[in-house]
């Protein structure tokens, strides 16, 4: 499973990728929204945790020093844990370069670490530390590694590979340890892919439609009128549709996925006769008159598995979601202040860069060589 596809159904905004957007269809038939962002690399949403606020998560817990820079059961984190990691870290050039690049910011301020490389830190030791915990408590074990998990791993790193290879190696297979968790979660939370193929055939249908949307069925009845009294279907779109997308290619919306429309369309679409106009389909958007003019099913194959797959990662989301959010209000995480700041006000937890940023933000911290 990619982690990159993953990111494509789980809406993230990425800190070392740009952000992959996915065509939601025609305007007027649009897929239920998604999630906001916020915080200092945005509440991703579980696929942008995963890609971007883990990549970074540390190997290890707090071996109990008085000055705890996180406290709590996740992730415990003494300062001179995080000194330590953040000297790695920015005595890699490839992934200051890399951290440049994608934040406009440098890694260091002055002699010091910038607050937002601290934060970044620190909520990539917490973040890790809740899905390994989270997938243990499931009794759970680490998915196969694939070819594509180092690529996804490389590409959501700040330097890539270069910075990859140069890690100490039982960091870096930390993190490989903690993705090969999430997709086992996702899936775990999920179902099985062909149950769920079995059971939503609309999802792999794919079907060619034409629509003539109008306001009122009143309206809709008179222009299934003017087509069953001869007048061609797209003529009668381009005069009556109030869909600017398509009524000017005679109402064509093209061939899509059935689960690319909303749900009353969709059903309609997915039954209608071929080549026969519908009765009116009431949606929120008005109502449709539809014309299929083909239709087909997928069948069960290594393609389809992978859709089933990347679905039913997707449907898990929300479950996984709360589990994580139960998790983290139960573990009792202290942040010092001087450091950063727990953001609990919506969503899964994450540490944010202290309210007042600048030169004394990083205070206790040692000042890269």
């Amino acid at each position: 499973m990619r982690l990159g596809r993953l990111a494509l159904f789980l809406n993230p905004s990425r800190l070392f990728r740009p952000s992959a957007a996915r065509s939601a269809g025609r305007a007027s038939l649009p897929a239920k929204g998604t999630s906001g962002s916020r915080g200092l690399a945005g509440n991703w949403g579980l696929a942008g945790v995963i890609t971007s606020m883990l990549v970074l998560s540390a190997c290890g817990s707090s071996s109990g020093s008085a000055q705890a820079v996180i406290s709590g059961k996740l992730a415990p984190t003494s300062a001179s844990e995080l000194e330590a990691e953040l000297k790695m870290l920015t005595d890699i050039p490839s992934f200051t370069a890399g951290w440049k690049q994608a934040t406009q910011k440098d890694a260091n301020v002055g002699k010091k670490y910038s607050p937002e490389l601290v934060a970044y830190a620190l909520q990539n030791r917490y973040f890790n530390a809740l899905i390994q915990q989270e997938a243990k408590a499931r009794k759970l074990k680490p998915a196969d590694v694939t070819d594509t998990f180092s690529a996804n791993l490389a590409q959501a790193t700040p330097g890539g590979k270069e910075t990859l290879d140069a890690y100490p190696a039982k960091y870096r297979d930390d993190q490989m340890l903690t993705q090969r968790f999430i997709e086992a979660l996702l899936l775990d939370a999920g179902g099985d892919p062909k149950e769920y193929f079995d059971k939503n055939p609309d999802k792999f249908t794919t079907a060619c439609v034409k629509h003539i949307l109008v306001a009122t069925e009143a309206e809709a009845k008179k222009a299934l009128t003017r087509i069953t009294g001869g007048e061609a279907f797209d003529k009668v779109a381009a005069a009556v549709s109030t869909d600017p997308g398509s009524k000017d290619s005679g109402g064509d919306l093209g061939c899509q996925p059935l689960s690319t429309y909303v749900p009353e369309f969709s059903k309609a679409a997915s039954v209608a006769k071929i080549n026969e106009v519908t009765q009116p389909v009431k949606t929120d958007f008005g109502y449709h008159l539809l014309l299929v003019s083909k239709r087909d099913v997928a069948k069960w194959g290594t393609d389809v598995e992978e859709q089933a797959k990347q679905a039913v990662q997707q449907a898990g989301v929300e479950d996984i979601r709360a589990a994580l959010v139960a998790r983290a209000k139960a573990a009792g995480t202290v942040i010092d202040p001087k450091y950063g700041v727990l953001n609990e006000s919506g969503g899964i937890p994450q540490i944010d860069v202290r309210p007042t940023p600048g030169a004394s933000t990083t205070v206790g911290l040692v000042p890269p060589s």
